[in-house]
């Protein structure tokens, strides 16, 4: 099974991640399946995401659906992420993958 790498985009605590707490902006390793389901429900972004013809993910998040303090927290490597206004976070988020 393939394990890939997730970081959480809200604090997360489900049957998914094993019963354990992750808070948000936390990164974890996860199989596959389990990924998946963090993806789809909105608590977590890929790291790394496959070429989207060979990835499993159905969706990701939708970025004008989060708040500013999420999109911060997920775009921790975005140089100038802590001062950006949301438009301009999800413009860079969405840039970015």
């Amino acid at each position: 099974m393939e394990i890939v790498e997730v970081r959480f985009i809200k604090d997360s605590q489900s049957v998914q991640t094993g019963n354990e707490f992750y808070p948000s902006g936390a990164t974890a390793h996860f199989f596959v399946s389990q990924a998946s389901a963090l993806v789809n429900q909105g608590h977590a972004v890929l790291v790394n995401p496959p070429p989207i013809d060979e990835s499993p993910f159905l969706h990701g998040p939708d970025y004008n659906e989060m708040t500013v303090k999420e999109l911060k927290n997920l775009a921790g490597d975005i140089p100038g992420a802590s001062r950006m206004r949301k438009a301009d976070l999800v413009a860079a988020l969405e840039g970015s993958t």
